[in-house]
């Protein structure tokens, strides 16, 4: 199980790398954190999709809670980043965008809960 968690963790770590790499990390001079908002947004569909398929088999068979555990607290713990979420949300009203931030944090928590949901239907 804990091999599970760990590669799920290096593959999430890895994922979130690449895609502040390649959108964008950071919130300095009022730029938008694309990179960690689509890794939030992304690892709260994954993390509704793995909830949906552990509550069908609430009694889960060890392969099955191997691959809960890679993708759930693995995948999505790694991808995911409230810490970096607040960091980027002082530092963009640091330096004067508190509407960057607001927005940035709304469309964060409120994207997420709605992929969540998506994913607990898919």
């Amino acid at each position: 199980m804990l091999l599970a968690v760990f590669l799920g963790g290096a593959l999430g770590g890895l994922a979130r790398w690449g895609l502040a790499d390649g959108l964008g990390a950071g919130a300095h001079d009022g730029a938008w954190p694309t990179g960690t908002m689509v890794a939030n947004l992304l690892g709260a569909l994954v993390l509704g999709i793995v909830a949906a398929r552990l509550l069908r088999h609430p009694d889960p068979s060890p392969r099955r809670a191997r691959a809960g555990a890679l993708l759930g607290p693995g995948l999505c713990g790694a991808l995911t980043t409230f810490s970096t979420l607040q960091v980027e949300a002082v530092r963009l009203i640091d330096t004067g965008h508190p509407g960057t931030a607001l927005a940035y944090l709304a469309v964060t928590i409120t994207g997420g809960f709605a992929l969540v949901r998506v994913g607990l239907r898919a």
